[in-house]
């Protein structure tokens, strides 16, 4: 089950802020939501991750994943080599899985909320705009963990993005909730990079057909007289643009007769080239 059906059946997670705190992702995930899996993506900038003796996670980066990370963390924003940054759905959730003992997957909840930066007025905003701020976006990191078959969602985070009217990145806030930020870091990047390539059609999206529903679900759906739970859809993110295929080459040389109105026709085919009238 991916994490995003998860929490549609169980949308109250343990959130890190606080003790004893709990987050609603009702709101994160409305009718309609746009779901991507981006986990071609995360490879290609996240070499493997470790468990760390004080259970923190630490991930290796491949070298753009680095240039990438160390223009997102660089004290000027604009340094990131990243652009096109802008939410291309009002709600949309981003999806990778960890191969990892105890690790899921990790989801990102986006939210445009371009509005803040004409509504509202002074302080961070005003700053914002100074630079340029055009768009910004709000991601909420949550990650899925199971332990001795229990299986929970924890919400680890946020952060706030903004770019200028090109989609060039001018300013982010990100409040992790874990010691070690290095993970949200990460995810952060692969989320950006996504959005940058899917914006300028630099990857491929093809729509994932939907896991049938099983019997069991249909059996608990008729005895409790509600309607069987439908898995989102989800649409996966390739970098791996189609090539067009070449035909088959044509077997050998071949000659026919191909018309006697005026005469016989000999038509000529070769594994090279087009059918040559002789």
């Amino acid at each position: 089950m991916r994490l995003i059906d998860y929490l549609r059946l169980n949308p109250i997670t343990v959130d890190l802020s606080a003790p004893n705190k709990k987050l609603d992702t009702r709101p994160l995930i409305p009718s309609g939501v746009q779901c991507f899996d981006i986990s071609e993506i995360e490879q290609q900038l996240v070499v493997k991750r470790e468990i760390e003796s004080n259970d923190s996670m630490t991930c290796h980066f491949t070298q753009r994943g680095k240039e990438i990370l160390d223009g997102i963390l660089h004290s000027d924003p604009t340094q990131a080599p990243l652009f096109g940054l802008i939410a291309p759905y009002d709600y949309s959730w981003w999806e990778y899985p960890l191969h990892m003992d105890g690790y899921l997957s990790t989801g990102i909840a986006l939210r445009d909320i371009t509005s803040i930066i004409n509504q509202t007025h002074g302080g961070s905003v005003d700053e914002l705009k100074a630079r340029g701020a055009k768009y910004m976006m709000d991601a909420r990191f949550i990650n899925l963990y199971t332990m001795n078959t229990l299986t929970y969602a924890v919400y680890e985070g946020y952060a706030m993005i903004a770019s200028d009217e090109n989609g060039l990145l001018v300013g982010y806030k990100n409040e992790s909730n874990l010691p070690n930020c290095t993970p949200q870091n990460a995810s952060l990047a692969v989320l950006l990079v996504s959005l940058m390539m899917l914006n300028h059609g630099m990857l491929k999206r093809e729509p994932l057909p939907s896991p049938p529903i099983s019997r069991q679900q249909r059996r608990y759906a008729a005895r409790h007289n509600t309607t069987p739970f439908v898995p989102i859809q989800f649409h996966f993110i390739s970098s791996r643009l189609t090539v067009p295929k070449r035909p088959a080459p044509v077997a050998a040389y071949t000659t026919k007769a191909v018309g006697k109105s005026h005469g016989t026709v000999y038509v000529v085919t070769c594994a090279t080239c087009e059918a040559v009238r002789l």
